[in-house]
């Protein structure tokens, strides 16, 4: 019997929990969440937030555990990395961990090595923005609040001033540093997840606030600002055993606003644009020294150039249920070989015929099903309120494989373009490419969330309520009005700490219990 740590106990860990469980291994779960479902599964749990390395260092050294698991949590994956390499486990070097994890660091990384990559900088204070872009505004009270940075992050940008001391005149070619990057831009949180601060900034006098506030998310306290890359995005997942990536699944990124609102699989781009992608993640896998796991990759090809540019790759698996709907597309089982590689076990993919780059037996080749199209869609509140529950358009009822609600009754939903604002998701399987792709692109039209003031919810402590309408009627004469449907009964619970605090989730359909990474 082998010794597995699993980091986190939310929904979205009940599968690994589960497989280990059901293959003989003893499972230990930490968090500082003991409420969070997954943790009455395992055989042990202990109250050690997953971003304490060193606490979860010496848990794992006094269980004597012979693996450790970081699945679908950015903040734990630093950890897992960390102690695995304390320990002579399997596991991904912490330094490729950290490259992945923190979006400066990345960028760098991309840029040093010849990738396709945006102009960037990162800064420590918003002082320091100010100055880089002649910002007349006094420090606000957030900036003066702002700590100290460390000797590391000094020398990081330190390193990116050095490099633009020596910049070369710009070109057709890629020059020789990122530079600053002008307006429109984004700002983000080096190490924030679920698109918590990130923002675009069109106009510079909106740039302070909006790097206060991501600074706000940052644990680390560090923000770049980096060029838009305008154009179509692809998501989905990939998985890495022994340094090489060995299976991705890529979908089309459909956005409502500045809500990333579904996926839809596969994509409707061309399989030659697909493979450049591949083999540029596979070439950055490579090059980083990550040796093996999950991964989230989310890849844009640019209106301006035409160039494919790597947004993210985590080293972990994405959110909104992408390695369900995926499995659920393909047949890949990434919690099977999460567990098993963790463990060191031999991965045995179920077909194996050509890899990424050459023609050796490495690379596993989806079983797609024939006619068969596939999407996650993440169902949002337009608005802050109390969470009454969700209504359907009578079309998505046939097509629906899993129903998750983040909520439960009276749970409160905030505002905001990231995670926090999502009420609950759909994995959907659809008849047709036509018809993946008008729901896809239109799926606000679809459902409608219902929600309650939260002074109404104070007055009247029951569940009367006002609603908020999520869509219309689509324009094609579809049924798209929400409010058609009856309302879904299935509720669960939300957290938002930075270690379990994922949402809950209940199922429909062919799962029982299952979870957003």
């Amino acid at each position: 019997m082998k010794k597995i740590l699993i980091l986190a106990g939310t929904h979205f860990h009940i599968p690994v929990i589960r497989y280990a469980k059901s293959r003989g291994h003893h499972v230990i779960t930490c968090d500082y969440l003991p409420d969070n479902p997954g943790h009455a599964l395992a055989d042990e749990y202990h109250n050690v937030s997953t971003t304490d390395r060193d606490a979860v260092l010496q848990l794992a050294r006094d269980r004597q555990i012979d693996g450790i698991l970081c699945f679908a949590s950015d903040p734990a994956a630093p950890t897992a990395a960390w102690v695995a390499e304390q320990m002579g486990l399997p596991g991904s070097p912490y330094a490729s961990v950290r490259i992945l994890s923190e979006k400066d660091l990345f960028r760098k990384f991309l840029w040093d090595n010849g990738f396709a990559c945006p102009t960037f900088r990162s800064f420590t204070s918003a002082d320091e923005l100010r100055a880089a872009y002649q910002l007349d505004a006094a420090p606000t009270a957030a900036s003066s609040q702002q700590q100290a940075p460390s000797a590391e992050s000094s020398d990081q940008l330190a390193t990116i001033k050095k490099s633009e001391s020596n910049k070369q005149s710009a070109s057709s070619e890629q020059t020789a540093s990122p530079g600053l990057p002008g307006f429109p831009l984004m700002v983000k949180p080096v190490d924030s997840s679920g698109s918590k601060g990130v923002a675009r900034v069109d106009d510079p006098a909106d740039l302070p606030a909006l790097f206060d506030e991501a600074m706000r998310h940052s644990r680390c306290k560090r923000v770049i600002v980096e060029e838009c890359i305008d154009g179509h995005q692809f998501h989905g997942d990939g998985f890495v055993y022994d340094g090489r990536l060995v299976f991705t699944c890529l979908g089309d990124h459909l956005t409502i606003g500045k809500l990333n609102c579904s996926t839809i699989y596969p994509s409707g781009y061309s399989a030659e644009v697909i493979r450049t992608i591949e083999q540029e993640v596979d070439r950055l896998i490579r090059l980083s020294g990550f040796r093996q796991g999950g991964i989230n990759i989310e890849a844009r090809l640019s209106d301006a150039d035409g160039k494919c540019y790597i947004i993210e790759v985590g080293p972990r698996n994405g959110g909104n249920f992408t390695p369900d709907i995926i499995g659920h597309a393909t047949g890949f089982d990434f919690v099977r070989h999460a567990v098993d590689i963790s463990l060191g076990e031999p991965f045995e993919p179920y077909e194996s015929t050509e890899s990424v780059e050459s023609n050796e037996p490495t690379k596993p080749v989806p079983s797609r099903r024939p006619d068969a199209f596939y999407a996650s869609l993440v169902l949002y509140a337009r608005r802050p309120g109390r969470f009454r529950g969700i209504r359907l358009s009578p079309e998505l009822e046939p097509l629906i494989l899993e129903q998750i609600n983040y909520k439960k009754p009276d749970e409160e939903i905030l505002s905001g373009a990231n995670s926090s604002t999502a009420a609950g998701a759909l994995l959907l399987r659809f008849g047709s490419q036509e018809q993946m792709k008008r729901i896809g692109s239109r799926a606000h039209e679809y459902y409608e969330v219902l929600l309650e003031d939260a002074a109404d919810a104070s007055h009247n402590g029951s569940a009367r309520g006002t609603t908020e309408q999520a869509g219309s009627a689509g324009q094609d004469g579809s049924t798209g009005q929400a409010g058609n449907a009856g309302q879904t009964g299935n509720t669960a619970e939300a957290r938002s700490a930075a270690d379990g605090g994922h949402p809950t989730a209940s199922t429909k359909r062919h799962k029982t219990e299952t979870e957003n990474p």
